[in-house]
């Protein structure tokens, strides 16, 4: 398991500089910005426009970053000749799928810590604004000075901007393993922190739509699980363009399953019918991973919140130990000659 770690923090060392990763992160502020003004054109349903449409860009973008990244997974090594030299030392071929596959979710997983937390810092805004306008508080700096919780994430957030900012640009080798870390597991555990300090901010504003933001954010990291096995699985046999024309079929074909389920036999044959339907039965049913107010219980309290996300975690889970081992087996038996 080490080696397929090391594997892993190379993949993922590989992707963060990669700038199409970074034009698809501007692509996501840019559609969170966008969904403010979609905010502003509800008469009363701002902040659940605005949650809506950046779950929806959240969603979209990181299991098109999971694709896009599972499609050059082997193509990569093979062009610039690294997977030679890797596969001469003591490393199975099993031990470099699962650390390219692990690599890939690591990304996805910071891709969607970095959104959900921007989510949540427009959230904070946006509802303080709501509320400002039907008189229930001044304004955000009256939120701040009334809520201990708000000012302690934020005194948090901005020392530890402050320390990454000194630890990157500080040439001391005492920051040496610091920025290294960076460029590895301290890169997830970062981000996920920043997430978690921005949702303690915008609870007290908004606690059910930063629970919601939250809770569809790790089903997105769920979902993306899948998506990066099956783009892990076609890439181990196929090119990167055809890996990222079948994975983004697979995709859409897996969102559709819940539509597909529903189709009465009045609007196709019987045959046709049955044919989609044993092809959703299938398919990974990526639907299920497009939680809805009314599925997560919200409306009810938080109760049902963790049973329903445990049972998309392993379902999830079983899918994604079925494709990562089939792309195991397959590269296992490809000739690379």
């Amino acid at each position: 398991m080490n080696r397929a770690y090391a594997i892993a923090l190379n993949a993922f060392r590989e992707a963060v500089r990669d700038r199409v990763l970074f034009g698809v992160l501007g692509l996501a502020v840019a559609s969170l910005a966008f969904g403010v003004s979609l905010a502003w054109l509800s008469v009363s349903e701002h902040v659940r426009v605005l949650i809506d449409h950046g779950i929806v860009t959240i969603s979209w973008l990181a299991n098109l970053v999971a694709i896009f990244l599972g499609a050059s997974f082997l193509y990569k090594e093979v062009e610039l000749r690294t997977l030679y030299v890797i596969l001469a030392k003591p490393v199975a071929r099993w031990e470099f799928v699962l650390g390219r596959y692990l690599g890939i979710v690591a990304t996805a997983v910071v891709f969607i810590a970095i959104t959900a937390a921007a989510l949540l810092a427009i959230l904070v805004f946006v509802a303080a604004e709501s509320r400002a306008g039907a008189g229930a508080t001044q304004s955000l700096i009256d939120l701040v000075r009334s809520s201990r919780t708000v000012r302690v994430a934020l005194v948090s957030l901005v020392a530890l901007v402050f320390a990454l900012l000194i630890a990157v640009s500080s040439r001391a080798k005492v920051f040496a393993r610091v920025r290294s870390a960076l460029s590895g597991a301290g890169a997830l555990i970062g981000s996920i922190t920043v997430c978690l300090l921005v949702a303690a901010v915008s609870s007290v504003v908004a606690p059910d739509e930063t629970v919601y933001v939250l809770t569809s954010s790790v089903i997105v990291g769920m979902e993306v699980c899948i998506t990066a096995a099956l783009a892990t699985f076609v890439s181990s046999f196929s090119t990167p363009f055809v890996t990222g024309a079948l994975s983004l079929g697979f995709f859409l074909v897996g969102r559709s399953t819940g539509a597909i389920l529903e189709l009465k036999a009045r609007q196709l044959p019987a045959e046709i019918l049955q044919l989609l339907r044993v092809v959703a039965e299938v398919f990974p049913n990526l639907y299920l991973y497009v939680p809805t107010r009314q599925s997560l219980g919200l409306l009810e309290g938080y109760a049902p919140i963790a049973s329903f996300v445990a049972q998309l975690a392993a379902y999830g889970a079983a899918y994604s130990a079925l494709f990562v081992g089939a792309a195991a087996l397959l590269f296992r038996r490809r000739d690379l000659t």
